[in-house]
């Protein structure tokens, strides 16, 4: 590995522990509600995609993707526990689309599929209830967290050992929906902003 490679690497890890940290303490205070569909999903499907990336010999790139799984669990774990976000039948319906694709996933045989599958249901039942929450409460979310992803992925990107669309898809695609999140955010939290004080409270636990 390169010395640009290696610094990418560990810039990637770095940016993952510094994105995640306040995530996490917020949320152990109570500022901020994940939902816990979202970190389930991609505490789990970020295991397998770990998985699939180590087998396919992506090198340093897969560090971010590991490290990542295991403070997403950990997330998981305190959005259990606080119960703050209301489940919707729309978060419904996007776990069950992620659960089917994850199902298709025990049988594709072929890598480039399973990771497709994988991206299918991390953006459905991991991004979309967030999305769908952060959309009713955009204070209730870190856009930090998911603007330092693009970085972190865009880092990991750059460091693969083998660059093909098995190990780069899934990086990819948490970039693009990563950017989706934070623009979601953003825009909401500026017409909110602007409404009139009595018309700008959205529901504290979306």
């Amino acid at each position: 590995m390169t010395l640009g490679a290696s610094i990418a690497a560990w810039g990637s890890l770095i940016l993952t522990v510094v994105s995640y940290t306040p995530y996490i303490v917020t949320t152990a205070r109570g500022r901020v509600f994940p939902h816990v569909f979202s970190w389930f999903l991609w505490s789990l499907m970020g295991g397998l995609i770990f998985a699939i990336q180590v087998k396919e010999g992506a090198g340093p790139g897969a560090w971010a993707t590991g490290l990542s799984t295991a403070l997403s669990f950990l997330i998981f774990l305190l959005a259990w526990r606080r119960q703050s976000v209301t489940i919707t039948t729309l978060d419904k319906i996007l776990l069950g689309i992620s659960l089917v694709a994850l199902a298709l996933w025990m049988f594709a045989k072929a890598p480039l599929l399973a990771v497709l599958l994988l991206c299918v249901a991390n953006f459905t039942g991991g991004h979309g209830p967030t999305l769908r929450k952060s959309w009713a409460n955009p204070f209730g979310e870190s856009v930090f967290l998911f603007l330092a992803g693009v970085l972190k992925y865009f880092l990991a990107v750059l460091v693969l050992d083998s660059f093909t669309l098995t190990t780069a898809l899934f990086p990819l695609g948490v970039i693009v929906a990563n950017t989706t999140v934070a623009v979601v955010i953003l825009a909401r939290r500026a017409v909110l902003k602007a409404r009139p004080p009595s018309s700008s409270q959205g529901d504290a636990h979306p």
